[in-house]
């Protein structure tokens, strides 16, 4: 006898899934701490929760060129020294879309910033590991993100992350 579940669905094929988005976002560091927007209230997600810098990245760029564009649009910096870190998977697809969130580490920069620019957060702040934990965060992989971004060797060839 063979048993049936009527609450599973039919596989869906590889070509009917949709195509995840790619965001290219900034984990900035300075002085062992890390700069978090809090995402304005009027953004369709994830409004009024911090959240790191960034966006999709548009077409015929790559991540890291969409990572240059963000960080210059939104904190008007230029990254000097950057890595590529990892990629975030968004766990909620059926409600925030299909995204590929890629990270990379930021310790030095040029520009008049960090500072608050479009209307894309409504706050910017540095925070210690301690305090970023606390937080409303965007994503709910981030706090094992900060955590292994302070577990040494990474920050610790990452200096100071003081901007040039």
């Amino acid at each position: 006898m063979t048993a049936t579940n009527k609450s599973l669905r039919p596989l869906r094929h590889p070509q009917e899934l949709p195509v995840p988005q790619d965001c290219a976002c900034g984990l900035l560091l300075r002085e062992r701490r890390i700069l978090l927007g809090l995402r304005s209230p009027h953004r369709q997600q994830r409004a009024g929760l911090w959240d790191l810098i960034g966006g999709h990245v548009e077409p015929g760029e790559s991540v890291a060129e969409a990572l240059l564009r963000e960080l210059a649009e939104e904190l008007d910096i230029r990254a000097t020294a950057y890595s590529y870190r990892t990629t975030l998977r968004e766990r909620d697809p059926a409600r925030n879309g299909a995204r590929n969130y890629h990270i990379f580490l930021v310790t030095a920069w040029s520009g008049a910033g960090p500072r608050l620019c479009g209307d894309e957060h409504q706050a910017l702040a540095w925070y210690r590991l301690d305090q970023a934990l606390n937080l409303d965060l965007a994503l709910p992989d981030y706090p094992d993100l900060f955590r292994e971004t302070f577990r040494p060797p990474l920050y610790a060839h990452a200096a100071l992350g003081r901007p040039s």
